[in-house]
């Protein structure tokens, strides 16, 4: 492992989080780019627009979400197979999932997202004690925090301080304004993710997040991926 591997690696492992910059070039974005708005007009049947909605926070309450876990079950990469799936061979991202997850790593879910506006503070899925899941992010768009761009709270990923943000009732939503005495811009530790074109975020699933801005139309490719898990006995 190199250092700069290293690196990524502890960064990540404290952290919850591993930004890369600029992993690809601006011809190659531009690709995806291309590949990303055909495919998600084929998956709403050639609709023009999507059908973006929001709830009265500025939040996503219709989004377009494009993957093989909701009707009609397609993979998003299989829209645009030529372009998406050598993502999935890329050296770039591999061997970060690789030196992150183990070589037996698995990519479980490829998706295609517009967000109608943002998203309060939650985490993804949580694996047991001792493994996680994760996603490469590659975000088509420029992203400021009045944009939408990630925020996370970094270290989040660890039981015991995801347990203590989280309610007694719903673990993947943050405490309530009330019970944080503070509004959801101003969480301690909220640390933005500012994106350009050719970034690709690693994220822990079990990692809070947010996109505090009801700014609508950002677009996102997902790579989901797991470690190995055994079954529990």
């Amino acid at each position: 492992m190199s250092q700069v591997m290293e690196e990524w690696v502890t960064h990540f492992r404290t952290f919850g989080f591993l930004l890369c910059k600029q992993m690809f070039s601006g011809e190659e974005m531009e690709a995806l780019s291309d590949a990303f708005d055909a495919a998600m007009k084929t998956a709403r049947g050639d609709a023009p627009e999507p059908d973006l909605r929001q709830d009265d926070r500025g939040y996503s309450a219709i989004r377009q979400q494009v993957n093989n876990t909701i009707p009609p079950f397609i993979p998003f990469f299989d829209y645009a197979p030529d372009v998406f799936y050598p993502l999935l061979d890329d050296e770039r991202i591999v061997s970060v999932f690789r030196n992150l997850m183990g070589d037996d790593f698995r990519i479980t879910v490829t998706e295609g997202l517009i967000h109608a506006g943002g998203s309060g503070w939650h985490h993804d899925n949580v694996a047991r004690e001792g493994y996680f899941t994760m996603r490469a992010a590659i975000y088509l768009d420029p992203l400021g925090p009045e944009d939408g761009c990630l925020s996370v709270i970094p270290g989040s990923h660890f039981t015991q301080f995801r347990d203590a943000l989280g309610t007694d009732t719903d673990q993947r939503s943050i405490k309530s304004i009330e019970m944080l005495g503070t509004p959801a811009e101003a969480v301690p530790g909220k640390y933005d993710l500012v994106n350009e074109p050719g970034d690709v975020l690693f994220m822990n699933h079990k990692l809070f997040h947010s996109a505090l801005s009801s700014k609508s139309g950002r677009r996102t490719i997902h790579i989901n991926a797991t470690q190995n898990i055994p079954p529990e006995s």
